[in-house]
């Protein structure tokens, strides 16, 4: 499941603090959020067997 933050989200990190960190924000959280998906995952598979 792909998942990034809400465009508002961005726009205000963008106001504050320029477009070169609000990208990099994003692209922090979308990569923590798929670590997560992936741990739960193999966390499913590990209990299932």
């Amino acid at each position: 499941m792909a998942y990034s933050i809400p465009l508002d989200c961005y726009q205000y990190i963008e106001e504050k603090f320029g477009k070169e960190l609000a990208t990099e924000v994003a692209k922090t959280v979308e990569s923590g959020i798929q670590q997560m998906e992936s741990q739960a995952k193999e966390l499913a598979t590990l209990k299932k067997n």
